[in-house]
């Protein structure tokens, strides 16, 4: 949080400031989670999860990746918006859930992108 009051006016570097304090050390605990997700599926489908460690489809999962990493800084948009609002120190409060929601989503979307990578359509799992 910043040591501005919430009833004087926050400038948009200010915002964007606290947004950047907020978003980018939990961006570590986003990249864990997926990574969890991508490597517990690996897993789950092995012996056929093994014909992904080759050059191209490595490549999709980076791009995904960074995809990924991508849809993360939409959450700047709402948190600088809502700093600018009367509702500012609320969202201070209620922002950890956009951050569980976001990663829950992320989690999911991974997930089904790599079912069938690693095997694990048709009930293999």
């Amino acid at each position: 949080m910043t040591t501005t009051d919430s009833n004087s006016a926050v400038t948009f570097r200010e915002a964007l400031s606290g947004a950047v304090r907020y978003w980018e050390p939990r961006r570590l605990a986003y990249n864990a989670a997926l990574l969890i997700v991508v490597g517990g599926a690996f897993v789950a489908g092995l012996p056929v999860s093994k014909r992904v460690v080759s050059a191209e489809p490595m490549l999709v999962l980076f791009i995904l990746g960074v995809l990924a990493n991508i849809a993360y800084c939409g959450a700047y948009i709402p948190d600088v918006a809502l700093q600018h609002t009367s509702f500012r120190d609320i969202w201070f409060r209620v922002r950890w859930i956009v951050l569980v929601v976001g990663t829950l989503m992320a989690c999911a979307l991974a997930y089904l992108f790599v079912v069938g990578m690693f095997g694990l359509v048709g009930g293999n799992w």
